[in-house]
């Protein structure tokens, strides 16, 4: 009797173990890793989560692919573990099948795993490519960001989605830094009026949507008076600028205001990456609204400079964009002082053909050598054009080494960006024509490709490549 229950007892276990998931890999592909699984992200259509065991401290990266195009592989960067770790795939095509697998730096290879990624189309629909002219591929990504749909999101270079990450306090401003591989973004403005780029709020996330800070700006005893907009670059030195309104009062009496007006002009704060204040700058300690004679129109009074861009340079000082008078400007980043204007009304003076109409996001190349956008709106010739300022501070006069324009009537009226692709050919985004082009530097212009995107955009910037 005894020996039939112990028979049995064997049996039931038996049948257990046999029922029972088993995520171990055979012996002959287990080297240190003992398991290995890789399931569709429950949160994001296009990422995939795996998760793995090792016996021992193991390095390693993930490899994986479309798996109808298996010779395209992607890889992640090479971990270090012991035990159960989880690691997460980013960069994947909507609707898609994917293969992937394990590979130690000892040149073990797990099993192969696969997933599908699922579509993102109702929320975040891809891009249209109207024109293509290039033989070969080209590598990087485009950001953007939706307000309608309150996302930021990475394109490739044919205009699909592979990344996303939802902001339900709506995005208004994006920008990316690739030394930290974070998203810098001003969130919270209002959906329409003269000022949809005023935000309340700053957030830094990072690949996986981990939100690295987030700092209301009400809460910053610096910003009082002040409200943030347009722009949240990660500057050279490790901080952000950004771009602020100022509203002061100031005595219009003699333009036919009154004694008391409010003049709302711009300046910028320098915040560190923890969130802190450590400079603050005004047009008003420079410039005297009395000197400018329509100061007193209240749609100039409200809005009287309209920057909208700041980057730095390599010795510290700060470059910004102003709309209103289509200005560049210097700013020395040690004492402040505003060295010198780029513009029709400026201090420095381009030739009339060279002047911006529409001037947006300052990108400097080196010191006093600054990528900009002419957005052209007074331009009966052209359409945008992507222009280098190069100034002589001694001689206080400026040359043009670059100009690429694209034909009458490709323009964009408002926001938009220009960036090089690489030393052959130039993006433009053009905010309100909802389309990315890239053209070569030449003259004539060749456009080489065209990007439809489903509505209009702020900024499309590239990114070469990102590495996790």
């Amino acid at each position: 009797m005894k020996k039939s229950i112990i028979i049995l007892f064997l049996a039931i276990g038996g049948l257990l173990v046999s029922c029972k998931k088993d995520d171990s890999l055979p012996p002959s592909h287990q080297g240190s890793l003992t398991a290995f699984e890789v399931a569709l992200s429950k949160t994001n259509n296009l990422r995939a989560e795996v998760t793995a065991t090792f016996s021992t401290e193991t390095s390693y990266h993930i490899a994986y692919w479309e798996t109808a195009n298996p010779q395209k592989v992607q890889q992640t960067n090479t971990y270090k573990a012991t035990g159960i770790t989880h690691k997460t795939l980013l960069f994947l095509k909507p609707n898609t099948d994917y293969t992937c697998q394990i590979i130690t730096t000892t040149g073990i290879k797990s099993p192969l795993k696969t997933f599908k990624t699922k579509s993102i189309e109702t929320f975040l629909p891809n891009a249209t490519l109207l024109e293509d002219k290039f033989k070969e591929k080209i590598e990087g990504f485009l950001l953007a960001n939706n307000r309608s749909s309150k996302h930021i999101y990475l394109m490739d270079m044919n205009g699909t989605v592979v990344w996303y990450e939802p902001v339900p306090d709506t995005p208004a401003v994006v920008n990316y830094d690739s030394r930290t591989q974070r998203f810098y973004l001003l969130t919270d403005a209002p959906g329409e009026g003269l000022f949809v780029f005023n935000s309340k709020k700053l957030k830094i996330i990072d690949l996986f949507g981990n939100i690295e800070l987030e700092k209301e700006f009400a809460s910053i005893p610096e910003l009082n008076n002040r409200e943030v907009h347009h722009e949240c670059r990660p500057l050279p030195d490790g901080n952000i600028g950004l771009v602020t309104y100022i509203h002061q009062t100031v005595d219009l009496s003699s333009k036919g205001g009154s004694q008391t007006d409010t003049v709302t002009g711009d300046g910028f704060v320098i915040m560190t990456p923890k969130g802190e204040i450590v400079k603050t700058w005004s047009c008003f300690d420079h410039l005297n609204p009395i000197d400018y004679p329509n100061i007193a129109q209240k749609k100039i009074k409200e809005d009287w400079i309209h920057a909208n861009s700041i980057d730095q340079d390599s010795e510290g000082n700060y470059y910004m964009t102003t709309n209103r008078d289509s200005e560049l400007w210097k700013i020395n980043g040690k004492t402040g002082e505003l060295m010198y204007r780029v513009g029709e009304n400026g201090t420095i003076k381009p030739t009339e053909k060279l002047l911006s109409h529409g001037i947006h996001c300052a990108i400097v190349q080196a010191p006093n050598e600054v990528l900009v956008i002419d957005n052209a709106r007074n331009n009966q010739f052209t359409g945008s054009r992507a222009l280098i300022y190069n100034v002589n501070e001694q001689m206080k006069t400026v040359s043009v080494p670059l100009e690429v324009a694209l034909p009458k009537g490709m323009s964009s009226g408002t926001r938009s960006n220009v960036q090089f692709i690489d030393n052959q050919h130039v993006l433009f985004a053009l905010s309100t024509q909802k389309q990315v082009l890239i053209t070569n530097r030449s003259t004539p212009l060749e456009i080489k490709r065209t990007l439809s995107l489903p509505y209009t955009f702020y900024r499309v910037t590239y990114i070469p490549t990102i590495q996790y």
